[in-house]
């Protein structure tokens, strides 16, 4: 990747679907790429064309069984280190997208029982509520 990236690849470029490395590389559970990519500038915070983020889309899949990228999801416990890598990183737990939604918001409305408690020991704020007004326990309920 640094060959790359020096070669003049853009560490943020994204796909039609606003995918980038760093989401690609969430997906499949690989946190030393995901070291890589964010050493060489990547935004951990970056918001693909549905308002997510890496960690938004790690938590939105971490219990998942079927996803849109089948080839990239990889194990769940390979999530959760990618989830523990983009925290490490600098990814902020509780970061709202512009559509209003937080890491944890996202786990809790995908029954992510796990990534939620996960997300509440790495700091995220349990209270917050979202911009349409519902909090994660509000969510969590209807999952």
């Amino acid at each position: 990747m640094v060959e790359l990236v020096h070669g003049g690849a853009k560490v943020d470029r994204q796909n039609g679907a606003g995918l980038t490395a760093t989401m690609v590389a969430t997906l499949a559970g690989k946190p030393g790429s995901l070291t890589q990519l964010c050493a060489l500038g990547a935004d951990m915070n970056i918001e693909n064309k549905n308002s997510q983020t890496p960690l938004t889309l790690a938590c939105r899949y971490a219990q998942a069984t079927r996803a849109p990228y089948p080839t990239l999801i990889t194990r769940r416990e390979h999530i959760m280190e990618a989830i523990d890598k983009l925290v490490e990183l600098g990814a902020a737990v509780d970061y709202e997208t512009k559509a209003g939604h937080t890491a944890l918001g996202v786990a809790a409305t995908a029954g992510a029982h796990n990534t939620c408690a996960h997300l509440i020991d790495s700091g995220a704020g349990v209270d917050r509520v979202s911009a349409r007004g519902m909090s994660a326990l509000m969510l969590a309920a209807c999952a």
